[in-house]
This record gives C-alpha cells, sequence and structure tokens, in this order.
C-alpha cells in the first residue's frame, strides 16, 4: 500500500492487488480526500500512472465513486453530457466511458473518492442497476459522506487493517447512492433541501465547534426558525446534532488511536480535555477513559 498526504486533512492511498480480493467479489484499489482552495491548480497532485488533463479529460479501467462535499464545479461525461456539481453531490465513473471534472476557481471544493473493480460491480452495470446515463448523483445521504470518511479515517489511523473491510465499505457507498437516486426521483420539498444541506455541513465540521445562528444565516434561514424546523424533522435540536457527530468522532479516535485524550480534544476542537470528557459522559454515561478500557459495556 502507498499513501501520500499533502494537509492534516488530504490523503491519498492506492493499494496492491491482492490475491485473496477477488474473490470477495470487489477490490478497493485507492481512496482519497483533497479540499482544492479557489484559485488552486486542479488536480493539485499529480502521482505517476494517475496523472491527467481536464481539457483530455480521462478513460478509467475501473469504477469509481467522487462525492463533492464543498464547493461548485462541473463534471461531464460521454454518457450524462455536463453536469453542475455542487456541494453535496456525487458522480459514478464506469470503465471505459470518458469524463472530466473540475472545481470552479471561483469556489474550489472538497472532493472524496473510492476507485474499485470486481466481478459485483460489473454484475450491476450489466443488470442495469447502475448505467453511465444515471451517473450523477445530486443531493447524496450525509450517510454516505460518512462512509466515505470511516474508509478514509481506518485507512490512515491503522495502515495495516486489511483492505476488504473498505471494500465492502465501498459497496455500502454504491447501495446507499442507489437510495438516494430512488429518493431524489421523488418530489423534495425546499425546506427539505435546506436541512439536508445543515447536515450536511455539520458532517463536514464535525471535528469542530459551529455556530448554529450562522449556519442558518448561511442557508438563507433565521435561527429561531431553522431551530424549530430542525428539531421537528430529528427529534433534537441542531446543536445537539452536532455534538452527537462530535462525540461519535471522539469514540472513533478511541477506539482506533493511540491519542491521549488531550490530544482527541484538540483533535476535535473541543476548548479543554475537561471539557470533553465533561460533555462525553453526559451524553454516554461514561468517562472517555472508561470508554476506551470497556468499549462494549454497558
Amino acid at each position: 500500500m502507498s499513501q501520500l498526504t499533502t494537509s492534516s486533512s488530504d490523503y491519498f492511498v492506492y493499494f496492491p492487488e491482492h490475491r485473496t480480493s477477488a474473490a470477495w467479489g470487489i477490490v478497493l484499489e485507492s481512496s482519497g480526500r483533497q479540499a482544492i482552495a479557489p484559485g488552486q491548480a486542479y488536480p493539485a497532485v499529480q502521482l505517476e500512472g494517475y496523472s491527467w488533463s481536464f481539457e483530455k479529460g480521462r478513460i478509467l479501467d475501473s469504477f469509481a465513486i467522487v462525492a463533492i462535499s464543498q464547493g461548485e464545479g462541473i463534471f461531464e461525461s460521454r454518457a450524462t453530457g455536463t453536469r453542475t456539481v455542487r456541494s453535496g453531490d456525487a458522480y459514478l465513473l464506469f470503465p471505459g466511458v470518458w469524463h472530466r471534472y473540475r472545481p470552479k476557481k471561483g469556489t474550489g471544493w472538497t472532493e472524496h473518492w473510492v476507485v474499485f473493480n470486481g466481478d459485483i460491480p460489473a454484475r450491476l452495470w450489466e443488470s442495469e442497476v447502475i448505467t453511465p446515463s444515471k451517473a450523477f448523483y445530486k443531493n447524496i445521504s450525509p450517510n454516505t459522506f460518512e462512509l466515505l470518511e470511516q474508509i478514509g479515517q481506518g485507512i490512515v489511523s491503522d495502515t495495516d487493517q486489511p483492505t476488504q473491510l473498505h471494500a465492502i465499505q465501498a459497496m455500502q457507498i454504491l447501495a446507499q447512492l442507489n437510495c438516494d437516486q430512488q429518493r431524489i426521483n421523488s418530489t423534495t420539498s425546499e425546506i427539505d433541501q435546506k436541512l439536508y444541506q445543515a447536515k450536511l455541513l455539520m458532517q463536514e465540521h464535525a471535528s469542530q465547534e459551529l455556530n448554529m445562528p450562522d449556519l442558518a444565516k448561511s442557508l438563507g434561514l433565521g435561527y429561531s426558525w431553522f431551530r424549530k424546523r430542525f428539531k421537528e424533522a430529528t427529534g433534537i435540536p441542531p446543536q445537539r446534532y452536532h455534538l452527537q457527530l462530535r462525540i461519535k468522532s471522539a469514540k472513533h479516535l478511541l477506539l482506533n488511536s493511540n491519542l491521549q485524550i488531550q490530544a482527541v480534544s484538540q483533535e476535535l476542537g473541543f476548548e479543554s480535555q475537561f471539557y470533553l470528557s465533561r460533555l462525553f459522559k453526559k451524553m454516554t454515561g461514561i468517562s472517555p477513559k472508561a470508554f476506551r478500557e470497556h468499549p462494549y459495556e454497558d
């Protein structure tokens, strides 16, 4: 496995083929996350064997899922034509199908991707469960980004972990996109779209504090109205929803890294170890230390 990291949040990992991987029906070939700043050249990094330009486009030998969590841009394939890409959109790339994409210079974007191959995705294509003409997904579920982050966190925090688990997670993403496709075919109200965007922003910023009135304002909503509608839709206020995401991230780091609790609190933007411990115990019933030592005990 080769790994290249360009910043604290970006990563690019490429996996050598393992002789037993094909037996599972899906093989994970690479995974990554890259934040492109406004005005930054794209792609920011050209790796040997993966170089390409927007002008010429590209044809892959494998399948790939690319999801955009921030920013805007364009996507074009021979099967879909040109599509405008916004935060929360994703596209599926097929072997042998020409395509190209890039962020707008004025906005940049944050992209997440997995590249995979195998008998299972090939059969899904053959049976037309997935097709190149329907490879663009708008307003995908935040669960999709969560799965992509799980793959990334698992790879970066434990490079010795077998990649087959990550490959199965890639199949989960493909299944989630199929569910998203069915969802977006039905009528979605404007408020549902706003609440979806709010959840996506909270997921994207699960490692830091968020000012909820500012978030509501960025969506063009008044905070009191936003808080009421968010609670009606989810059962909890937006601040608590975001806090649950941050505590979930803390659990992951406690179980899957050797970071001290102080370092975990810093990584997730809590003001101190004491503050994290107090909130963690309030929401889970046990301290971070006790959770790390006995994670599966009630």
